[in-house]
Parts: structure tokens; sequence; C-alpha cells
């Protein structure tokens, strides 16, 4: 009976989270000792999936790995209760919710897991460069054609004038810088594991219990968007013609020169990998007791949190834009018999290309998920356990751990 009264205790901790009319069920199976069944065999022929709430058995025997299902989802919780759980040898006993197992009596090795904790999806990656500027810049204005040599006679006497030069083409426009790429997404962060509550205070002599309740790992970042071409740079314009000479008004001039081709721009720039997804955190784990003559040879227990995600990568640079082309000089006005025709402008220089856009920064890695905390039911007290190594107790001597 005494043996009794403690699980009941244990049991109303452990249940807090059901329905009133279920968790009494549950007390009242205890305090008669009634079960649902005499055995239950879970995994008799390979490993298998089953459904249920709560399981009330007087002898459960675990020969393969079992997952567990709670037909009303994840986020309600499964409860065993039995007198004895003995387990074979790589055989497990896991489930997405939080997982109570009460027991008088553990033999075998007993491995208990929370699933919970699953991995964050990884970010995608951006699979287009940044848009492209298509079109080139604007092209240089021709130069003016010079005037030719001339006279014009009117009542207020003759007017006379010397032909001109040929205008210079404009300079074709320099292309703009190409468009930044975006920063590649985050990865998701992992999920928190659930809660696995292990409450049984006699054990085998050489019995070994596993309780697992890792932090999902963090989703990797995704790569950044690869930056945009810079534009091409505008063609210079072409010279203007050189005025005519004439007899008596002056020589012929020469014809102006080309515009300069615009510079092309600039690659945009890479976009900065996506920040990886933070570990999700370690789910609480629960023991009945510390004391050597009501622990198994050895608990193991890991909790820890999950780890970070891996940061994304960052993009290429856009290509450089192309320089413009010259514009070409304009022709040199013709003069006089004899006196023979002008020089040619002389043509522009080409654009010189852009640079290529920078490359991406590579994204943050996620932060890695806390562990879980260790509660000792009879004791109602936490252990301090390393942040980052899994608690071993070997008959109630704790590893790298204190109370």
């Amino acid at each position: 009976m005494k043996k009794l009264k403690l699980l009941v205790v244990v049991l109303t901790m452990c249940v807090s989270a059901f329905a009133q009319d279920e968790k009494q069920k549950i007390l009242n199976s205890l305090a008669s000792t009634v079960y649902d069944t005499e055995t239950t065999i879970f995994g008799e022929h390979g490993n298998e999936k089953r459904t249920f709430a709560v399981l009330r058995t007087k002898t459960l025997i675990v020969k393969n790995q079992t997952e567990i299902v709670n037909p009303r989802g994840e986020d309600f919780a499964v409860i065993i209760v039995c007198d004895e759980i003995i387990a074979a040898k790589k055989s497990k006993i896991r489930s997405a919710s939080n997982i109570v197992v009460i027991a008088n009596k553990g033999t075998g090795i007993i491995d208990i897991e929370n699933t919970g904790g699953r991995e964050g999806k990884a970010a995608t990656d951006w699979n287009e460069a940044a848009q492209a500027i298509t079109q080139a810049a604007g092209n240089g204005k021709n130069g003016s054609n010079g005037r030719s040599a001339g006279m014009k006679v009117s009542i207020k006497g003759v007017k006379k004038w010397s032909a001109d030069a040929g205008g210079n083409g404009g300079n074709g426009a320099d292309g703009s810088k190409g468009n930044n790429g975006n920063k590649g997404a985050n990865g998701e962060n992992g999920r928190d594991a659930g809660s696995v509550s292990f409450i049984c205070k006699a054990f085998g002599e050489t019995t070994e219990v596993y309780l697992n309740a890792i932090g999902g790992k963090g989703g990797n970042g995704g790569l950044g968007q690869v930056g945009g071409n810079g534009q091409q740079g505008g063609i210079g314009g072409n010279g203007g013609r050189g005025g005519e000479g004439k007899t008596g008004l002056g020589n012929p001039k020469d014809g102006g020169n080309g515009g300069r081709g615009g510079n092309g721009g600039d690659g945009g720039n890479g976009g900065d990998g996506g920040n990886g997804g933070d570990g999700g955190n370690g789910g609480l784990v629960k023991l009945w007791s510390l004391r050597a003559n009501a622990t198994p040879l050895l608990y193991v227990v890991n909790n820890l949190g999950g780890q970070e995600g891996e940061p994304g990568l960052g993009a290429d640079g856009g290509q450089a834009g192309k320089g413009g082309q010259p514009g070409a000089g304009g022709r040199g006005g013709s003069g006089a018999p004899f006196t023979g025709v002008a020089g040619r402008g002389d043509g522009g220089p080409p654009g010189q290309a852009g640079n290529v856009g920078k490359h991406g920064n590579i994204g943050a890695p996620g932060a890695k998920g806390k562990r879980g905390k260790i509660l000792i039911e009879e004791t109602n007290t936490y252990l301090k356990v390393d942040e980052n190594e899994i608690t071993e107790i070997i008959r109630g001597v704790i590893s790298s751990a204190a109370i």
C-alpha cells in the first residue's frame, strides 16, 4: 500500500495537463491495482506505431522501437502506467508528445525519447539574379555642322564670314550601377523538445535507462541573391562636319571630334547570406530519485539544446557593364578649287567597363538551443548540469553534474 500511495502522489504531478475525469480514472486504477490488460508487448513483430493517450497494463514488454501517437495531437501527453516495464536492448519508446511512464519496477535497457524537437526548415536559396538593367545609357548628341564661308550683300554693305569648325560630339552617358542582390532568407528555428517523465523506484541489478529530449537543429540560412549586371555605357556622339571654304573667304575647317563612349556601370553587389535558425531548447526530464537503492545501474540523460543552423553563403556580385562605343570624328569641310579638304575630326575614346559587384557576406549562424532541466521528483530539486554534456548517473553518482 505504501508503494501505491507513492505512485499516486507522483502521478498527480505528472498528469496535471489532463482533464480531471481522465486523471481520476488513472488514480483509481492504481489505487485498486486494476489494469486494462495483464501484459502488453511493444514491437513484438518489429518496429511499430501505436495510438493511445493512456495505457494501463500490469507488465509492459518492449522488444523493438515503438512510436506512440496521441489521437488528440502532439500537444497532448501520452501516459503509460504499469507494474513492471521490461525492455530489450536496442528497443525504444518514442513520441512527439510529452511522455509519462510510471512503473513500480524497471528491467533491461529502457530507452525513452521525446521526438518533438524537430529540425527547422532550411531557407530557400535565391535562384534568380537581381533584375538587370537591359537598356544602355543615353547616347551623346552629335556635334553640329560648321557654318560654311560666305558673304551677304545688302543696302548696309557686304558682310563676309569664314567657315566654322564642326562641333564636337557629346559624350555617352555613363551606365548606372546594377541592382544589389537581396539578403538570403533566414533558416527556421528548431523546435523545442517536449518532456520525458520516468517515475520508477525499483530496478534490476543491470538495468540501464536512457532518457532523451533533444532540441531540434536550426535550419540553415539561404544563399544570397546574385547582384544585377551593371548598365552599358551610352554611345558617344559623332563630330559635326567642318564648314566649307570659298575663294577669298578663307579655308575650310576641320570636322568636330567624336564624343567619348559612356563608362559601363558597376555590377550590383551580391546579397548577404541568410542567418541560420536557432536550435530548439532541450526538454524537461523527470526522474524519481537519486538514492543508490532506488536507481538503475545507469541513467543517461540527453536533453541538450539543438545545434544552431549554419549561415547562408553570400552571393556573387553582378557583372560589370560594358563601356559605350566612341563617337566618330566629323568630316572636314571642302575648300575652293585646288584648296583641298580640311582634316577630319578625331574619333572619341571608348568608354571603360565598370567593376564587378562585390561578393555578398556570409550570414550569421543561429544560436544553440538551451539545455533542458532535470528534475528529481522525490526531493523536488533540479540537477546542476553542464550545458553541453550528456549527464550520466551511475547508481546515483552523477557524472559532470552536482545537485
